[in-house]
């Protein structure tokens, strides 16, 4: 669970740390459970983008927990079917 503190920072809300904020290339929200590990390169990269549990399963049909175990894992928009506004 989630909090703001005093100072605008979002963190956990049973231990006060910090949490790591990822924008979810789907919905565009900052998730702390923004999730996947493409392995496609771009240039001298890896691709970046995050994708939320919510919209992995609703929109694509793939499971979160799975991808960290996922080795090979391709993102939807370097599969080129990603459907969100900004793909469209």
């Amino acid at each position: 669970m989630a909090m703001e503190n005093m100072n605008g920072q979002i963190v956990n809300a049973a231990t006060g740390e910090p949490m790591k904020m990822k924008n979810c290339h789907q919905c565009h929200k900052m998730r702390s459970d923004a999730d996947g590990n493409c392995v496609t390169k771009k240039g001298a990269t890896t691709c970046v983008l995050k994708y939320c549990p919510k919209c992995l399963l609703t929109r694509y049909g793939e499971i979160g927990e799975e991808l960290a175990v996922n080795d090979n894992w391709v993102c939807p928009k370097c599969r080129k079917i990603c459907n969100c506004s900004w793909c469209r």
